[in-house]
This record gives structure tokens, sequence and C-alpha cells, in this order.
């Protein structure tokens, strides 16, 4: 037992009180020890507590906390929390049973309760935000769900949330988790997110081929991907059909106008069954784009690689930091006989790797970093027939890419990254240039 498990809710005073009474008869002597230990918990605790209330940005100061329901019943007491966080910057919101809840707010998690939830009240925030109870016994069979919510006020949509349930392990033995991870309905325009000109002009050409969007959970990925698809399809010079194949979709391309270009969003597995039934599926319906929301295993980077083998532009993202990790991590994925193959046609159907991070600027809020390498016909040449393809390619990225490191400098020059974070990037990519040399 430590003060941060303590602080994030793991045992509240009754609980330790009892917790406490137990040892004293099992085992009076190493009690005495350890009432000593549960008074320093205690105080810790409070301690935590009041640093992080008057650490409280103004918009979420003591006078204006979230006065929670004495519990959550319906739909309404959801739909209100998030109708109260709405205009926060919130990112995350997590519910736990047995838990306060929480959200995150610019890299900082504050509690919005005191109390800790119960399982009864987890259990019917999961069924709201699902539209039905079957999830409670798919995720008590040891699935995880993903979906998207939209919270409505009156008749107007209002926030919209992307939801991730999963058991977890609790001092009751098993216990649910809620993370919500808020996402704007349209998305953001490419200025918004500084995407620079020459990711956007890639998007713009993509014609056949697979441009890939990278980075830790997090990080923007996907909202970057998002803006470069609104830039394209508003466009009057493309007339093209999208189609987005995501888990859950996250942000809703037909709210915006678009001059020429017409879209379709499917859910996997609400509205198709699997990633690579959906690609088969969109294969028939006359895309020109098809977006792979995410390539988490190899039943979908197949999916996303074939996209481009039959001659339509795809788009996709995946959890790597640098274009190394991302050409890695998806060979990584086959079996050693199928990797030539999979390199040659991975290499050949290439055209961009984005490879994005988010860190704190000197006031606080976080910056875009973004590595990133256009796959020219002279790079596809010396990629294809490499024996050793991480070691050619962080080769190709020194002379013909735009490394991380090379992008933090440049945005630390302008002012924009703070010093440690520098520090950091430095230290990753003097290791990543030490295990190639």
């Amino acid at each position: 037992m430590n003060d941060d498990t303590l602080a994030s809710g793991g045992f509240n005073q009754d609980e330790q009180r009892q917790f406490y009474e137990t040892m004293v008869e099992r085992n009076p002597e190493a009690a005495r020890d350890l009432q000593h230990l549960v008074s320093d918990d205690m105080q810790r605790l409070q301690d935590r507590r009041r640093r992080a209330e008057d650490m409280l940005p103004d918009t979420l100061s003591r006078g204006q906390l979230y006065t929670p329901p004495e519990s959550f019943k319906s739909q309404q007491d959801v739909d209100d929390l998030l109708a109260y966080v709405h205009d926060k910057e919130t990112a995350d919101l997590k519910f736990g049973d047995g838990e306060p809840l929480t959200m995150r707010v610019q890299g900082t998690i504050y509690r919005l309760t005191h109390r800790a939830l119960t399982n009864d009240e987890v259990r019917t925030v999961m069924s709201v935000l699902y539209h039905s109870s079957s999830i409670v016994t798919s995720v008590l069979g040891g699935e995880r769900r993903d979906f998207a919510y939209t919270c409505r006020q009156g008749s107007k949509m209002g926030s919209r949330w992307r939801v991730c349930v999963t058991l977890r392990g609790s001092y009751d033995g098993i216990g649910f988790r809620i993370v919500m991870r808020r996402i704007t309905i349209d998305p953001p325009t490419v200025a918004e997110v500084y995407l620079q000109d020459d990711i956007v002009d890639s998007v713009m050409k993509l014609d056949r081929g697979l441009i890939l969007v990278t980075g830790p959970t997090g990080s923007g990925k996907s909202t970057s991907l998002a803006a470069l698809l609104r830039h394209r399809l508003q466009s009057p010079l493309h007339s093209d059909h999208l189609i987005t194949i995501e888990s859950p979709i996250e942000y809703l391309h037909s709210e915006y106008p678009r001059p020429f270009s017409e879209v379709t969003q499917w859910e996997v597995p609400r509205m198709l069954s699997s990633f690579s039934y959906a690609v088969e599926t969109a294969l028939r319906c006359d895309p020109d784009l098809v977006l792979v929301g995410e390539m988490r295993d190899k039943a979908t980077m197949k999916a996303a690689i074939e996209i481009s083998l039959t001659g339509h532009g795809g788009l996709s993202t995946l959890h790597t930091s640098t274009a190394v990790q991302t050409v890695t991590r998806i060979l990584q994925a086959f079996t050693p006989e199928e990797i030539p193959a999979v390199q040659y046609d991975l290499v050949d159907n290439l055209s961009m790797i984005v490879s994005q991070l988010l860190r704190q600027g000197p006031d606080g809020r976080r910056v875009a970093l973004r590595e990133r390498l256009i796959f020219d016909g002279q790079i596809k040449d010396r990629l294809r027939s490499a024996k050793n393809l991480s070691h050619e390619l962080r080769k190709v990225m020194e002379s013909h890419g735009r490394l991380m490191v090379d992008e933090a400098r440049e945005v630390y020059k302008d002012g924009r990254l703070a010093k440690a974070e520098l520090d950091r990037i430095e230290f990753m990519d003097s290791k990543e240039r030490a295990a190639f040399q």
C-alpha cells in the first residue's frame, strides 16, 4: 500500500479500518506496526488531496467542482456529467467500481468525486453508453468493447466520446473499467493542428499507395489523419468516395460540406464483423480512399496493404514512434517465410510514413512533433531488396527524411518546446543511432 494507491481511490478510510481490524485478529504484533503505516498513508493522502485542489486550473476551481448524483442511475445522469466537462479541455474520463470518478486535463489527473463509484453504478454507465445491457455480459466474458458515444443536449449533438470498456483487477477481485476519450464531431482543419505542407501535399496527391500516421496512444495521430482527409474531401479538385473502417468511428466526415466527394463510415464489429471482411466489402463499393482505423494485428496489416495492392489509396495508423519502428512492427507480425513477399509489397506501396509525438511546450501545453518520410522511386529501389530493412531505412531517414530529433530541435528553437522534452528526444535518438552503427 502506498500513497499513490490511496490517492487513486484504492482504499477509503472505512476500508482501511476494516483491513486493520482484520490484521489485528490475525497477527496483533504485526498490526501495531501496520497502524503506524496506515496513519502515515492517510496523512499523505490528505496532503495529496490538498495539493491536487491547489493545482486545479481556473476552469476547475474548487468552487466549480462537479457535484455528482447520489448514484448514476440514468442516461440523464451520464449526459449531465458529459455536458459539465464539455468545455473544460478534458481528454479522458475514467470510471471504476470502488474508485472515484477521475478526469485528465492537459496531462494531469483530477478527481471529480470524493466518493467511490459502486459496481451497480458502473454497470449502469456501461449500459447507457452502449445503449444495451448486453455489454455487461460481453465484458464479463473477457471481451473488450470499443465504441463511440454522442451526448445529446436537447435536440442537438453535444460532445462525442471514444469509449473503451474492460474488466480490471480490484480489491474485490474483478471490477470494471470505463475509459472515455473526448473526440470532436467534426475533424479539425490542417491549419488547426499545424500540419506541415509536405504532409498535406502527399495526401492530396495520393492516388494509389499507403499512408501511415503513427504514434503512441494519445499522440493525436487519428486527429491528424482526420484533418488530412477533411482537407482532401473539401477540395473542389477532388471527387472521392472515402470509406472508413474503424472501431469505433471517431470523427464524422459526413457532418461538414464536401463539394464533390462522398463518405461511407463503418464500425467494427457493430456494422461489419471484422476488419478483413470490411476491407473485402469496401473493395466492392467503388472506393477511391479506404481508411483502416488501426493496424492492430496481422489481419488488419494484411487488409491495409491489400487496399493499396488493388490500386486504391489506403490510410491507417499504428502504435509506433518512428518510421523504422513502423516497418519493423509490421514485418514482425508475419512468419519468416512470409516476410520477403510482405516486405516487397509494403515498400512498393508505401507513399508516406508520419510518426507523431505530443510533447510539452514551455507554457505547459502540448505541441505535435512529426517525423516523416515520403517514399519516391529512388527510396523504394533502395529498400525493396535490402537485407536489413531497418538499418537501410534508418540511413534513408537520415539522408532523405525528417527525423524526430531534427523536428524537435527546430520547434525548440522557435520557443515552442520545453528543454527537458528536447533532451529526452535527443537521448532516444542517440540510442537508436547507436543501435544501427
